[in-house]
């Protein structure tokens, strides 16, 4: 069936110089990129446009009892969870709690629509943030993969706007995903997401 394959040369993962923030930045980005294409509009996304949209993130961390969306706001990005913990409230009402492998707020930036809920953290939390300027900006050079997206945006734009990865195994997969992230992430404060090459 269709894959996705990551080539690595031998001699060049090998060498000495792979090796610290080199070799931990170039695991943190294939984390990331499967990061992403866990969400339902990004899983078909060729390899080179999740890179694109990797240039466009961004890592937050916030303590607990802090505001992340608030209802009613504009919406300008979305969200994966990290780690950590965040309480969905909508009209003042607890509705859900989120950990990390889920996300929120993808739908009201595409739709340009008001946030419907505020995110608040329950605990210290790392949020890898897209911009959805990036992303349409992405999309209005590819026409064929805008009106993919335009077509699944409007057919979960009925639905639950914050949701998880559905099957088990998708879920386990993105613990996984998140748990590794989150442990690298520990010792760091951000993550350059603009350089995707190494110089030789």
């Amino acid at each position: 069936q269709d894959s996705q394959i990551l080539r690595i040369e031998l001699n060049k993962a090998t060498s000495p110089e792979l090796s610290g923030d080199l070799s931990r930045n170039l695991r943190l980005r294939l984390l990331f990129s499967q990061m992403i294409k866990t969400h339902p509009l990004f899983k078909h996304l060729p390899g080179d446009v999740v890179q694109l949209l990797l240039s466009g993130c961004r890592i937050e961390k916030f303590a607990p009892n802090q505001t992340v969306i608030q209802q009613g706001d504009e919406g300008q990005d979305f969200f994966f969870i990290l780690s950590g913990k965040v309480l969905v409230v909508k009209d003042r009402l607890p509705e859900a709690h989120l950990s990390a492998g889920m996300y929120f707020g993808e739908m009201g930036g595409l739709l340009k629509q008001t946030r419907s809920a505020s995110i608040v953290t329950e605990t210290d939390t790392i949020l890898l943030v897209l911009g959805i300027k990036h992303f349409i900006n992405i999309l209005a050079s590819n026409l064929q993969l805008a009106l993919e997206i335009e077509k699944m945006v409007n057919a979960r734009k009925d639905k639950v706007v914050i949701e998880a990865p559905r099957s088990q195994e998708e879920i386990t997969a993105t613990e996984e995903i998140t748990l590794e992230i989150s442990q690298s992430l520990s010792d760091i404060e951000s993550f350059d997401f603009s350089s995707h090459e190494t110089e030789e």
